[in-house]
Order: structure tokens, then sequence, then C-alpha cells
């Protein structure tokens, strides 16, 4: 009855072993903050936070803004507290010269399984990567993600918010030419960074698709809309992407 016995605790301590290797570690320490360009989660312009070795911190805004600032850190009880000088000129709307922020989880981020939470509601992303295939939800729809994948548009067409050909279209503003025009559809060719995918609604033929949630393919002087909400992610259906690998066209990157 012993050797018996004996069985079930050794698959219990390799599961445990197991689980203790898969864990991510979230400790706020050094060796998690630096070589991280910590900001936005959607990697577009906004406020960026990159911690240095020396202790120091420096935070810019990426886009069309003022030069950003600096400051010292030290970090203590699991929080990283970050100092500057509370008559900075260049800072964000919600600054705080003396703040505390954590690594903390996070279940509603298609692309990461962490943040940087601070004390003035500030959130930053960029470490952390969620494994591709996690369940996620992005406005109620289940989604498992693929982050990083890269594919193409086959011929132009339009992005959507939601996965199937009923939902509405997005309208995006852009250069071309050095002019701003205004379009709804998105160039052949164009590069789709691609985040999550779905099963959407019935093609018109009548077949079901695999739809993809993807990064808009906009510079940065641009916007997508509808109904006055911005986007800068959106829906497209799986028949319109291609593998630029397996293709002998060329693409405009």
């Amino acid at each position: 009855m012993k050797k018996l016995l004996f069985v079930p605790f050794i698959f219990v301590g390799i599961y445990l072993n197991l689980a203790s290797e898969n864990k991510i570690d979230l400790e706020t320490r050094q060796s998690n903050l630096l070589g991280i360009y910590w900001g936005p989660e959607n990697r577009t312009f906004g406020w960026y936070l990159e911690f240095r070795e020396d202790f120091t911190f420096f935070e810019n805004y990426d886009g069309d803004g003022c030069g950003g600032y600096s400051g010292t850190y030290k970090i203590e009880s699991n929080k990283v507290i970050m100092q500057a000088s509370a008559e900075e000129p260049c800072k964000p709307y919600n600054f705080q010269a003396n703040r505390t922020c954590s690594i903390v989880p996070t279940k509603y981020s298609i692309r990461y399984s962490a943040k940087l939470y601070c004390s003035n509601d500030a959130s930053y992303f960029g470490g952390f990567f969620l494994p591709e295939s996690t369940e996620r939800k992005i406005e109620g729809v289940a989604v498992k993600t693929i982050p990083g994948k890269s594919k193409y548009l086959s011929k132009s067409s339009l992005a959507r918010i939601g996965p199937g050909y009923d939902f509405p279209s997005i309208v995006c503003n852009t250069r071309e030419d050095e002019k701003s025009i205004q379009t709804d559809k998105f160039p052949e060719k164009s590069k789709l960074v691609l985040l999550a995918k779905t099963q959407g609604s019935k093609e018109p033929k009548g077949k079901s698709e695999t739809w993809y949630y993807a990064d808009i393919p906009l510079d940065w002087g641009g916007g997508c809309y509808y109904k006055g909400k911005g986007y800068t992610s959106a829906w497209f259906p799986g028949s319109v992407l291609f593998d630029m690998t397996d293709s002998k066209i060329e693409s405009y990157d």
C-alpha cells in the first residue's frame, strides 16, 4: 500500500515543479525594469518611460511633443519609487513629482500579461508578452492571441469594428503624396501586425471565416474613426490576408 501511495506524490511533485517553472516573475526589481521601453499598450504616440542602470529614469512623449524629463528612482517593498522636479516644464497632464509604480498582472491586454501601474493612474506596457493562443476578450468577443505575426493584404480592403461583414467599417485620415486624404480602404500589400483571431460571421458566399484583429497600418499623423470613436486596431477577414514569404509579390516596405 505504501508503494501505491508513493506514486501520486511523485506526480504531484512533478506538477508543482512545472508550475513553478512556468510562473511569470512579476517582482518589481531592477532586472525586470531595464531594457524595456515602457509605454502605451498599442505602441503608438504617447508617454514612454525608460529606467537606467544608474537608478535614473527618463520619460518623454513620442510624437509631436516636448523633450521630456528625467529623475531618479529606488526600489523598496516591491515598488519603484520615482522622484523628479515639481517644476518640470515638459510633463504629462497627470504628472506627479513623487510617485510609486509596481509590476502587476493584467487580464485585459491582448499583448501583455503584465504592466507597470503607477500611483498617478498611469499604465505602461512593454515587457511580459502574452504567449500565443492565450484566451482573451475584445469588446466581448472571445479571441486567441497571435502576437507579433505579420500578414499582408492581397487586395484593397475595409477594416471593420467587429469580426464580420455586417459590422461597419472605419474611416481613416492619412497622407498620400504629401496630401491629406480620407479613405475607408487600405491598399493592397499593406502590412498588418496581427494581435488575435476568432471565428466570425459567414462570408458573402456562406462560409464561416476566421477574422483577424490587427494594428492599423497608418503613419503617426493619421487616425481612424467610426462615429467619433478613434481606432488603432481593427478586424480583417482571413480571405484577404497572405504571407509575404509564400508570395512572389514584393512588399512596399
